[in-house]
């Protein structure tokens, strides 16, 4: 046998001090019932011994029950939080190239859009990067925050040129750090290219503290330019690099699939009409519900018999007080 709160045992030290104040009231009861004879001392004093007994051992019961005694184990339901996901997001300026409609960066985020009002109720932060990173919104429930954040990011969002892909890992590993979901995922979504850091450093630090990497890589082989838009959102030229040349953005699946590859993550390159991500989803949802049927065994508490004797012995002496009332009426 075990106990959850020992430390309520201290308790029973009441024991002794109510005897002695429950032994202090009946002989003064008694002492006023012996101007009415000896009979009717004899009947308080059978009575008060039962009342006696009963009181204090429901005091006891009450006190056992409160140290949380436990024996035995039951098997249970364990208690999950789902899946937890970041969606590290790349906003660099090379997500606007438009060899996936309508963008790779649109074509993201109405991905990322799906996974959060498919997998609702699970936890969802979002994490934007280009040169640098952000949280953009930490780790939350509410699916309406997420899609609104979702939808307001932008290629405008950071100032910098280049991708660092490490940091955006690093700030999205950050963010998981406080959940307690049994499935903790980063969802980075790119088209792979990396100009600064190691990438695979960060996946590694993120396999050694038990997170997975699946990624969605944006863009073509082929790849494309990356279009200029005036106010208006009409294209006006491509970008171009500072010898007057066109820039030419490709998907570098090999760095997608080696940061994925790393933490035992998947990677999938999505098609425009969103291929790929319903893969995704469907491992997710699996490993969603894999995880809300395991069980766990524990020690069985006990506390709810020795309340249940208490009770029992308060519910009797008032049964016994009332039929002595009844007798002397």
């Amino acid at each position: 046998m075990s106990l959850g709160n020992p430390s309520a045992l201290y308790l029973l030290l009441l024991v002794p001090v109510a005897m002695i104040v429950f032994y202090w009231r009946e002989r003064v009861r008694l002492h006023r019932l012996h101007v009415l004879g000896t009979g009717f001392v004899a009947q308080a004093k059978s009575f008060t011994g039962f009342a006696a007994i009963g009181w204090l051992g429901a005091l006891v019961c009450l006190v056992v029950g409160l140290a949380q005694p436990r024996w035995g184990v039951e098997v249970v339901p364990l208690a999950t939080q789902g899946i937890a996901i970041v969606a590290v997001l790349d906003v660099s300026l090379s997500m606007d190239a438009d060899d996936v409609q309508p963008s790779r960066l649109e074509r993201a985020k109405l991905d990322l859009r799906r996974v959060i009002r498919d997998l609702t109720g699970n936890e969802f932060a979002l994490v934007v990067f280009a040169d640098s990173a952000m949280l953009q919104l930490p780790l939350t429930t509410d699916a309406q925050s997420a899609e609104l954040f979702v939808q307001n990011a932008s290629t405008a969002m950071l100032s910098g040129q280049g991708t660092n892909i490490e940091a955006a890992l690093q700030i999205g590993l950050s963010a998981l750090s406080n959940s307690i979901a049994p499935k903790r995922i980063l969802l980075l979504l790119s088209d792979g290219e990396n100009q600064m850091g190691s990438p695979l450093m960060a996946a590694g630090a993120a396999k050694a503290a038990g997170v997975r990497v699946d990624a969605l890589g944006y863009g073509t082989v082929a790849g494309s330019g990356i279009p200029l838009r005036d106010e208006n959102g009409n294209r006006v030229g491509y970008k171009e690099d500072r010898s007057g040349a066109v820039v030419h953005t490709v998907l570098d699946e090999h760095s997608l699939q080696a940061i994925a590859t790393t933490t035992n993550g998947i990677f999938e390159r999505v098609e425009s009409d969103g291929r790929g991500l319903e893969r995704l989803l469907e491992t997710w949802r699996t490993e969603q519900s894999a995880t809300s049927g395991e069980t766990q065994t524990r020690p069985r508490e006990q506390f709810p018999l020795f309340i249940a004797v208490a009770l029992v012995l308060m519910s009797a002496e008032r049964v016994a007080l009332m039929g002595r009332r009844r007798s002397a009426a």
